[in-house]
């Protein structure tokens, strides 16, 4: 067989243009582009991928990448060199980008917010071919996750941006992945083929590569069973069924996904977002919907044993910085589930008849989110709060939280596995211009002295205060970190080994049948 067939969850939106989507969405472009550095699809440890590896001064301000010089861009678009990570860069902070982090790099990079590319002269020292050297104007001891695949920083070729018009070589972009970009057809599928040549670091068993967009786990279980796909992401309810029918099942070998409920609008009384009519300001009303939630039933019903319950704040692990073991201690009691304890809770909190939250619900790779939307308006009716339930594209709902016209909404959230400073600077940040889950003055001292210190244990003890913050305030719902689950045909495929970051990746990969 010499294509390879894939089902996924449609992206939203569906772009060829890497900086106008979010992270997550990355799978619509990783089989022909690549990053700086990756995370191994075997054990998810970050590698040098474009770059041999990397290098941080003792002040944590400039970062020393050696590049690769066997890497070529498709289409004829040349070797792979340090100027094509600046205009790469360039390209991903203009105003028309819609990553995440663009924010959080002009601040890295010096560059006042409201400037526009080109980055300044200095900042990315590419005066050798074959190394790109970034001079920061704050430390930074995390910034290679900056140019990992946990970002959308997918490394595009300056010749080919300089060659046409952009809406000429977008339609068409050269990567240096092991796959070359042959067609998209908007809300059904992407093609590839193999790249000509022999690739730097993987040459692919299969000669084309497809990605279908199939929104329903029993349609793609459907195609997966009638041989129209050959490995699709299933929820654990329908990969029984499929184990049944002779499929096989890997799991991600990360967990992909780290699941968490947000009530959104939870600002300090001295900040300008504050709205006094958000319910979830009073703490005991964030308790007790904590309390609501019987995450042993969700685990298990939703799940089963491809989740691990979050028992910390979310994005908080042991083996990281920051981890505090009495959360361990203190988790079953303080966020058991309770439902008359709930009720009591908002009963004193002035809601003994409950009240009514706006719930937004939109599709994300790797859970069954309708099915934990219908079993979160069950606990929460069953202690007197009721959903006015809201189904939407992800694409609209980044819009709302972007102009943080999100206060008073609930949604459950999902996210890559992240270091917690990295993670913080990003949900709970005052100075990030989205995504403000939760934010405090003490919150915000913490996380900006985090930023400018270099030194292990005092990042662990800050790390640690901001977890505690987190933890004791309630401030969100934990609930697990999933690992995702796809589903194969052996007749085809006889290994699939992947993170599972960012949607279905690691296709080039897979191990064909004998």
């Amino acid at each position: 067989m010499t294509r390879l067939i894939a089902a996924q969850i449609p992206p939203s939106p569906e772009t060829t243009d890497p900086s106008l989507a979010a992270n997550f969405q990355q799978f619509q472009w990783l089989p022909h582009g690549d990053f700086l550095v990756q995370f191994g699809h075997k054990n998810g440890v970050i590698e040098g991928r474009l770059a041999k590896g990397w290098e941080l001064s003792p002040d944590g301000k400039t970062w020393t990448f050696p590049l690769r010089d066997d890497a070529t861009f498709h289409f004829g678009f040349g070797n792979f060199t340090s100027a094509d990570v600046e205009a790469s860069l360039n390209h991903y902070l203009r105003a028309e980008s819609e990553i995440a982090r663009v924010n959080h790099m002009k601040d890295r990079f010096g560059i006042p917010r409201e400037n526009q590319p080109p980055i300044p002269a200095g900042v990315v020292d590419t005066s050798a071919p074959h190394q790109v050297v970034f001079n920061l104007a704050q430390p930074d001891a995390e910034f290679f996750y900056e140019m990992s695949d946990r970002w959308a920083n997918i490394m595009l070729s300056q010749e080919q941006m300089e060659s046409a018009p952009y809406e000429e070589w977008v339609r068409k972009v050269a990567g240096t992945g092991s796959y070359q970009f042959v067609e998209t057809q908007l809300g059904n599928y992407t093609l590839w083929e193999n790249a000509p040549g022999t690739h730097y670091f993987k040459e692919p068993a299969f000669e084309e590569l497809q990605i279908l967009y199939v929104l329903e786990p029993s349609t793609r279980l459907a195609m997966l069973l009638g041989g129209q796909a050959h490995i699709v992401e299933l929820p654990t309810e329908l990969s029984g069924e499929a184990k049944k029918q002779g499929m096989e099942v890997a799991l991600t070998t990360l967990g992909a996904s780290v699941v968490f409920g947000v009530m959104g609008g939870q600002f300090d009384t001295g900040l300008d977002q504050y709205d006094p009519d958000v319910v979830w300001l009073n703490k005991d009303v964030r308790k007790a919907i904590n309390m609501a939630i019987d995450r042993n039933e969700l685990v298990t019903e939703l799940w089963g044993d491809v989740a691990e319950k979050i028992i910390g704040p979310p994005m908080w692990y042991p083996r990281n910085s920051g981890w505090n073991p009495q959360w361990e201690q203190d988790f079953p009691e303080m966020y058991r589930y309770d439902p008359e304890e709930a009720k009591q809770l908002l009963s004193a909190a002035g809601y003994p008849e409950g009240f009514t939250i706006k719930w937004k619900a939109f599709a994300r790779p790797g859970i069954p989110w309708r099915e934990l939307v219908e079993a979160t308006i069950g606990y929460l009716d069953a202690v007197g709060v009721n959903l006015e339930v809201e189904e939407l594209e992800f694409s609209t709902f980044r819009g709302h939280y972007r102009q943080f016209d999100h206060a008073g909404w609930g949604f459950w959230w999902t996210a890559q596995e992240n270091t917690p400073a990295t993670r913080s600077s990003f949900h709970h940040n005052l100075n990030r211009n989205q995504q403000q889950w939760y934010v405090s003055t003490t919150f915000q001292s913490n996380l900006e002295e985090l930023v400018v210190t270099m030194d292990s244990d005092k990042r662990h003890d800050l790390l640690q205060a901001m977890g505690d913050e987190l933890f004791y305030e309630y401030a969100l719902i934990p609930l697990v970190s999933v690992r995702v689950q796809y589903a194969y045909n052996p007749e085809v495929v006889s290994e699939f080994l992947t993170t599972g970051l960012n949607g279905i990746r690691d296709l080039e990969f897979v191990v064909p049948a004998q």
